[in-house]
């Protein structure tokens, strides 16, 4: 299936498309497997439910189960307030014959909400032939191709610039000892376009706050993660 889109009606949209996709298609599958816990996770674990097929869910990110992890919108507010309030969306989750956590936090927050059964806490892998420590001259090589002087010292973060990564922090945290590190550098990659609660904005606005414009550098997307982890 292809994306929907962008936003609250392309997300009900998915939903049906998803669940009407998966029944259609039951005979074919032995085991379903999400990695989302939004409409595409709800659609799946009703199919998995109503044909009796095990299921099993991966939760991405603390605050998910409790859906205390963002600010809500007017109509996100009223879709958890009136078609699926929290103890509806607890039973939903609990659909899952086995459900997989990458963090210790997000097992704790599924115990509470009483998911503790057949939960499994495997973190994400890392492609050790891309991402792996190299020499001193290496790196160095590396940041001239980057831009990068040798005597800086690098904080680097990659991800999406949404509220959930707390980015915000790190700028607060690093603005306190700037001062005091003349050379260090944080370089910021990834971007918050096309998400609903994107800080992109923010996050610059706070740079420029804390005049760090000279210290702290936004990249945008890109595709060379490896290179900027090795050269730091």
């Amino acid at each position: 299936l292809t994306p929907s889109g962008l936003g609250h009606v392309a997300n009900v949209v998915m939903f049906f498309r998803m669940l009407f996709f998966l029944l259609w298609h039951s005979q074919n599958y032995d085991v379903l497997h999400v990695h989302s816990i939004g409409p595409v996770g709800i659609a799946t674990l009703l199919t998995g439910k109503l044909t009796n097929t095990p299921t099993v869910m991966k939760i991405p990110t603390h605050g998910d189960i409790s859906r205390n992890g963002t600010t809500p919108s007017q109509f996100t507010r009223f879709i958890r307030r009136y078609m699926l309030p929290q103890w509806l969306w607890q039973r939903i989750l609990g659909f899952a014959d086995a459900m997989i956590v990458l963090s210790d936090e997000i097992m704790t927050e599924a115990c509470h909400a009483g998911l503790s059964h057949n939960i499994h806490r495997i973190p994400n892998g890392v492609d050790l032939s891309q991402f792996y420590p190299i020499e001193q001259a290496q790196k160095q090589a590396i940041r001239a191709t980057l831009s990068i002087a040798e005597d800086h010292f690098i904080l680097f973060f990659s991800g999406r610039l949404v509220h959930r990564k707390r980015v915000d922090i790190l700028i607060d945290a690093f603005a306190q000892i700037a001062h005091h590190y003349p050379n260090c550098r944080v370089i910021i990659a990834g971007t918050g376009q096309s998400q609903q609660d994107s800080v992109e904005d923010d996050l610059h606005q706070r740079v420029h706050r804390y005049k760090l414009t000279q210290q702290v550098k936004f990249i945008g997307d890109i595709e060379n993660v490896a290179d900027y982890l090795q050269a730091v």
